[in-house]
């Protein structure tokens, strides 16, 4: 190790050989990932099925992932923890596994030009005053490198609804 510069949440290490890797801390990891002109490009987005929640009600979250190239992504991982208050029910994804105790999205490989997606359907378990949901996800781990990092992470806004009662259900 030559010397470290460090600021905001990345830090670069540049290491003997002369590549430069970046460590990126998100609360959950800390992983390298070498920087070189033969990266993925991956991006993150992830969407609601409803703006507004009722008491019993689901929402489904759709999580795409893309990689723009030039270079596939290998043994890409996500995160998705549910917020408390939502009682996870399924997903659905078009590679990978998810598991709904860890909110780890184990994807494999996104070739160039390539999209991948999952789908959870989760219901509304509690009530509240001021009651809502921030779901953030996260790209977590890339095998290889990444050229852009602030497009590995979104979120979505659920507010939930005074009544309990769901409009029409009278």
């Amino acid at each position: 190790l030559i010397g470290y510069a460090s600021g905001g949440s990345d830090i670069d290490l540049h290491v003997a050989n002369g590549s430069v890797y970046q460590v990126i801390t998100n609360g959950l990891l800390m992983y390298p990932t070498q920087c070189s002109d033969a990266c993925s490009e991956l991006a993150i987005t992830v969407t609601a099925s409803v703006a507004e929640l009722f008491f019993g009600q689901s929402v489904r979250y759709d999580i795409t992932v893309h990689n723009d190239g030039p270079a596939s992504a290998e043994s890409v991982v996500v995160s998705d923890l549910l917020p408390l208050g939502l009682t996870f029910v399924s997903a659905i994804g078009s590679n990978g596994i998810y598991d709904s105790n860890t909110g780890i999205w184990s994807i494999g490989e996104v070739g160039v030009g390539n999209s991948v997606a999952l789908a959870i359907e989760a219901e509304l378990a509690t009530v509240g005053e001021d009651l809502s949901f921030d779901n953030a996800v996260s790209i977590i781990s890339v095998g290889g490198c990444d050229q852009v990092l602030e497009n590995n992470h979104d979120s979505v806004y659920v507010e939930v609804a005074h009544s309990i009662v769901h409009p029409g259900d009278t």
